[in-house]
């Protein structure tokens, strides 16, 4: 084994970016909510079906948990 493969590479953590994320998902969930829970208020031009928008609510708190259960 020669020297360099003993050294080992250390990354500070930056609770900045950790914030940041942890904001812009709250969010996301938050707002993943709102349209679950009132799909009409979101209704667009492109989608004008309730299902199609109440599902996209679903999938973005779907999505949270997923990320949550491979992460932990």
């Amino acid at each position: 084994m020669t020297s360099c493969m003993n050294n080992k590479i250390i990354i500070p953590l930056s609770k900045r970016k950790a914030l940041v994320a942890w904001g812009g998902s709250t969010v996301f969930v938050v707002v993943g909510y709102l349209i679950f829970i009132h799909p009409e208020n979101f209704m667009s031009i492109i989608v004008r079906n309730i299902a199609i928008v109440k599902s996209v609510g679903a999938m973005s708190m779907i999505f949270l948990v997923v990320v949550l259960l491979l992460y932990f």
